[in-house]
Parts: structure tokens; sequence; C-alpha cells
């Protein structure tokens, strides 16, 4: 099996873990860049996502019950990128603090991985 020499690919991009992935990275990189401190921004990413993948699969022509599966894939995607989302915070936050989890400060810019919730 030779090793994939690419990060990303068309083909992991339409897995259920690529595609949640591709919303994490869009989603981060939207807000950052806008400064947007935002949930919508990534609830909509994984909306569009879903929605190119039903597109892609049903030749653009979906039907009632491709697009209730959209609804549900995107719910699923966005769910999923927030959890990976919370873990990458988690992880940032133990290593910065030497396995201690610092008090949270409220946010006046937004950085990359800012919380999606803020707690």
């Amino acid at each position: 099996m030779p090793t994939p020499n690419e990060f990303l690919t068309p083909q992991s991009i339409c897995t259920f873990a690529g595609a949640s992935f591709l919303v994490f990275i869009l989603s981060n990189i939207v807000r950052w860049m806008i400064n947007g401190d935002n949930r919508w921004i990534p609830f909509f990413a994984s909306f569009l996502v879903a929605a190119i993948g039903t597109g892609i699969t049903t030749k653009w022509h979906p039907g009632v019950i491709d697009a209730i599966m959209w609804v549900v894939n995107g719910c699923m995607l966005f769910w999923s990128a927030a959890g990976i989302h919370d873990q990458a915070i988690n992880f940032a936050q133990r290593a910065s603090a030497g396995g201690v989890k610092p008090q949270r400060k409220p946010v006046t810019q937004v950085k990359f991985l800012t919380p999606w919730y803020k707690q």
C-alpha cells in the first residue's frame, strides 16, 4: 500500500471524518479572518459541506429523502466538528498550562482556536 503524500484529498473529504475535519478547518479560518466570535459560521459550514456531498451523490437532483438526509448530515457534521474543536482547545490549554487547565478570560480578539461555546 503506497504512503499518501497529501493531507486532504477529494476521496478523504468524501468520508465523514474528512468532512468533519474540513468543517473544523473552514470554520476556524473564516472566524479568524473576520475576527468574528460566532457559532453560526461552523453551523453554516457544516450545512454547506453536507449540501455539496448530497449534490455530488445525487448528481444535483436530490429528492425529499435526500434533502432530509442533507439536514441530518449537516447536524452530524456540526456536532462532530464541535467535538474536534473542543478536544483541540482542551489539548492546547493543558499544554500551555503545564497540565493544569487555566481559568478562561474574556476573548477580545478571536484567535484560530477560540472556543465556539463560551464556558
